[in-house]
């Protein structure tokens, strides 16, 4: 009966996330209700027994207590404590991600989400995801969920989904990244949980958690909520595309007087920097250095890269150009440079006389 009435006043629990969240907020509530009746209680049974009965009555010189001190000073102390290890564990289920859960991309902007997965597929203010209902004898789940990486192309917002009992602050030129394993098909709310402008009321979206089946069946466009057809293409795929028609191979290229870094490989090695620092090739440098190249130049190169803000690279296609160059192997050949290729076989090499 309780969790009937509870049901009609929470949102549902649609992920392995959701439920221990609950148990802890009773738990919380419970310690919170039941101190508060008992000091209450107490306020009322003191008011009563140590009321002034007559005018002569005079109040008595009431030392401290050792004892009493310790009691309400240590058994508080434990229940926060307690609030404390079990609000770190839930914790670590959003951060600690399995390396090999399938990372899908969202960036907030003023005023709408927009989603990517892991094979490209874009979705505006909705996103789709399959339901992890893989158990072991014990019960447990033994698939690594999804993960979540999320960042801003403008303000502060905040990817809130209450049926995951999930919220956290996405934030311009940051990526941060959860774990959801989404556990009951449905389709549930996604709100923007940060004030983030005029139209922060209509930042809102909706999360899909679909069967397998159902949810390969959705990406290739047979499965439609509420009809829209998913865009081919990796993000790699996107990201080299535009590392194309951005020029990047007018420097990064396989030339030996290349003017900028080859690439190929480089993921996840340190490089040195220009003022002696070592700095890891990751996600966080590739953004800055695409962002605001001149704050970490690598040694040995020259301050030669343009600043390419949103207005000309927006976050998603900023996430595709780093999944390109993640998915460079060392000894991989970068695209050359058209200016330098030779013409298509039939094609003129000199403008005939009626085009001069």
């Amino acid at each position: 009966m309780f969790a009937i009435e509870m049901s009609a006043i929470l949102p549902p629990q649609a992920s392995e996330f959701a439920a221990g969240y609950d148990l802890f907020f009773w738990y919380i509530t419970a310690v919170i209700v039941g101190g508060a009746a008992v000091v209450f209680a107490m306020l009322a049974g003191f008011s009563y027994l140590y009321a002034r009965r007559t005018p002569t009555d005079k109040t008595p010189r009431i030392l401290g207590s050792t004892k009493v001190e310790v009691i309400w000073t240590v058994i508080p102390f434990l229940f926060f404590m307690s609030f404390f290890v079990i609000g770190v564990r839930l914790y670590n289920e959003q951060v600690k991600i399995p390396p090999d859960a399938p990372e899908y991309f969202v960036a907030g902007k003023q005023w709408m989400w927009k989603m990517q997965h892991p094979d490209g597929v874009r979705e505006i203010d909705e996103l789709h995801l399959p339901i992890c209902d893989e158990r072991d004898a014990s019960g447990t789940l033994t698939e690594p969920g999804v993960k979540i990486t999320a960042t801003s192309e403008d303000v502060i917002h905040d990817f809130g989904v209450p049926a995951f009992r999930s919220k956290f602050d996405v934030v311009p030129g940051r990526y941060i990244s959860v774990g959801y394993k989404p556990t009951k098909e449905g389709t549930y709310h996604i709100f923007c949980d940060q004030y983030c402008g005029q139209g922060h009321s209509q930042m809102i979206g909706k999360l899909h958690v679909l069967s397998k089946a159902n949810y390969e069946s959705w990406k290739q466009g047979v499965y439609r909520l509420p009809g829209k057809n998913p865009v081919d293409g990796s993000p790699a795929w996107e990201g080299r595309k535009l590392f194309l028609k951005l020029q990047c191979n007018s420097c990064h290229n396989n030339e030996a007087n290349a003017r900028a870094p080859q690439l190929a490989g480089m993921y996840g090695e340190y490089r040195p920097l220009e003022d002696g620092t070592m700095q890891k090739f990751d996600d966080e440098y590739v953004r800055r250095s695409i962002r605001n190249p001149i704050s970490q130049v690598a040694a040995g190169w020259k301050t030669i890269m343009p600043a390419y803000g949103s207005s000309q690279v927006d976050e998603i296609e900023l996430r595709n150009l780093t999944a390109y160059i993640k998915s460079l192997k060392k000894g991989e050949r970068l695209p050359d440079r058209t200016e330098m290729a030779p013409a298509p076989v039939g094609a003129p090499v000199q403008a005939s006389e009626g085009n001069k």
